[in-house]
Formats: C-alpha cells, sequence, structure tokens
C-alpha cells in the first residue's frame, strides 16, 4: 500500500546555502525508491523554510530512502543545516471535480 506525507523543514540560521545544497542532493536520491514528488515549495518571505509533499509505492520503500546510505553518510551536514524536520501523513486526493449544469452542454 503506498505512502503519503508532508515534510517540512526549517533551516538554522544563516544555514541556508548548506541547506538547499544538501536538500538538493538527498532528493536526487528519491526517485531510486520510487518516490513521486507531488508538490514543493518555500516560503515567500524566507529562504528558511521549505515544503515537500511525496508519495511512496509502500512504506517498505519510503523506509529505504531514509536509510539509503548515500542519504545518512550526510548527517552531519544535514545536523548543521536543518535546525527542525516535521512529518506529516497525508491522505492525497485527485484534483475537484468540475460540475457541469446540464444546460451548459447545449450544442
Amino acid at each position: 500500500m503506498s505512502t503519503a506525507l508532508c515534510v517540512l523543514r526549517r533551516t538554522r540560521p544563516g544555514a541556508e546555502e548548506a541547506f538547499i545544497s544538501y536538500e538538493d542532493r538527498v532528493l536526487a536520491y528519491v526517485a531510486d525508491h520510487g518516490e513521486q514528488g507531488v508538490a514543493a515549495g518555500e516560503k515567500q518571505w524566507s529562504r528558511r523554510s521549505r515544503s515537500r509533499s511525496s508519495k511512496f509505492p509502500s512504506t517498505e520503500a519510503l523506509d529505504g530512502y531514509v536509510t539509503d546510505a548515500r542519504r545518512t553518510s550526510s548527517a552531519d551536514e544535514r545536523e548543521q543545516a536543518i535546525a527542525r524536520t516535521q512529518l506529516i501523513d497525508v491522505a492525497l486526493v485527485g484534483p475537484p471535480k468540475l460540475h457541469l449544469d446540464a444546460t451548459a452542454r447545449r450544442a
């Protein structure tokens, strides 16, 4: 069964560039574990906060990413750059369905 989550991250003050470098590198590994990036963003007023919503094909695939040696070997860099990480389990839903009035279908 697939699993979806939202990851909220906050950098340490003055570590924005290190954070971006770290995240860009480790996010390159998620595709190897079947992750589908659903959405990503950063606050307009601050480069210190980022969010990413992801879907993995299974909890085992997510665990595989979390324990990936390429990722875990950067733990010191991560600790220096990231002040806080919050993981939120989410349920993904499709886009809203457009309901057309039957009278709008005139030829």
